[in-house]
């Protein structure tokens, strides 16, 4: 199943922005990733692939020692 294609620009432009420090994994890059893909969906409110990038970051917040499993575990599932 495909994720559904947001139809606003600025919405793709900040997940895009979102990817860059999200696959950084540094503490200060994951925090920027998550501005990033909040303000995506606050521009497209239906945009999936802004919601599935949340909940993988917070999984690399808990992979990379910066949370706790118990904490990043309910924020990450949150996004479905």
């Amino acid at each position: 199943m495909r994720a559904a294609p947001t139809v606003s620009a600025e919405a793709y432009d900040a997940y895009l922005k979102g990817l860059y420090h999200c696959y950084r994994l540094t503490r200060a890059d994951l925090d920027t990733a998550e501005h990033f893909f909040e303000l995506a969906l606050a521009k497209d409110p239906g945009y999936a692939r802004a919601y599935a990038e949340i909940g993988l970051l917070w999984m690399g917040r808990q992979q990379m020692g910066f949370v706790s499993p118990a904490e990043a575990a309910p924020k990450a599932m949150r996004q479905r």
